[in-house]
């Protein structure tokens, strides 16, 4: 169901999307990886319509400053040398950040799937070693949201398997199709695999899921070695740089140096290089994750 924003912007750009979009079809795919449901030509559309507005609107304040700030480009030629293009960069860096976000989810998707995959395969295995037949085996881990999006494609599979009526070799086909994880591509297509050579899913779920803890075990070594590098890094950069440039702008004062310049630097350095440091680092570890 589209909003009046939406339905607006495809009346208004449709037709462009749609020319823009036979061209480029990875934008398609992308939207389906990251599970973002809209149509690839109204998404698009709306791209173009958030450009043009912050240019437009851009352009509108940077007018309005102009005239109240009442000066010509011979007075102050910098100013319109900053003013004048930025409406258009806005623009380009909205326009570019909307058509990177699709892509932008995938990947968290994806890297969601290839951190809880591992564990997950454990469950399989364990459900398939007890008897259970595949669509329960879907079923069941989709109801486990402790495997994060790996129980959602479980759930996509499961529903296409009861709701959808498909069989489990099909299902399996466009789970493969839809899922941004390359480990869970490999993972269905070995399973896709073995059910059409007529071969033992429990062997084939208990294999796999042995490869990919090993796999787990060797991402986890190399994810705590990054962490320390990262630990290096922060006591470096975050801690023993500021202090020094502390203290350099300290003797600078007292061998006759500006002292405005100098506490201004300070300033700088304490209200903005510290706070921005320890921001990156903490979004940088925030968001790590193994494998």
């Amino acid at each position: 169901m589209l909003n009046f924003y939406q339905r607006i912007a495809y009346r208004l750009l449709g037709k462009r999307s749609q020319k823009s979009l036979q061209k480029n079809r990875t934008m398609g795919r992308s939207l389906l990886k990251g599970r973002i449901s809209i149509r690839p030509d109204v998404y698009f559309s709306t791209v173009l319509l958030n450009a043009i507005v912050v240019a437009s609107a851009a352009a509108l304040l940077v007018v309005l400053f102009l005239v109240l700030y009442g000066t010509t480009p011979d007075e102050n030629p910098m100013i319109y040398v900053i003013l004048i293009p930025l409406p258009l960069l806005l623009a380009a860096l909205v326009y570019t950040i909307g058509v990177a976000y699709p892509e932008l989810v995938a990947g968290s998707r994806a890297s969601d799937i290839n951190y809880n995959l591992p564990y997950a395969l454990n469950y399989i295995a364990a459900l398939s070693a007890a008897g259970v037949t595949p669509d329960t085996v879907f079923e069941s881990l989709s109801t486990q949201k402790v495997y994060g999006q790996v129980a959602y494609e479980a759930s996509l599979i499961h529903r296409d398997l009861s709701l959808l009526g498909k069989d489990t070799i099909t299902s399996l086909k466009d789970a493969l199709d839809r899922t941004p994880s390359i480990k869970m591509q490999d993972f269905l297509q070995g399973a896709i695999t073995t059910i059409t050579s007529g071969g033992d899913l429990k062997v084939y779920f208990r294999a796999k899921a042995d490869q990919f803890m090993a796999e787990n075990v060797q991402a986890q070594k190399s994810f705590l070695e990054t962490l320390g590098v990262m630990a290096e890094s922060f006591v470096t950069v975050v801690v023993a740089a500021p202090l020094l440039l502390i203290i350099m702008l300290s003797v600078m004062m007292m061998v006759g140096g500006s002292v405005t310049s100098s506490v201004t630097f300070a300033y700088m350095v304490i209200f903005i290089m510290l706070p921005v440091s320890q921001a990156g680092f903490a979004l940088a570890i925030r968001y790590m994750k193994p494998g």
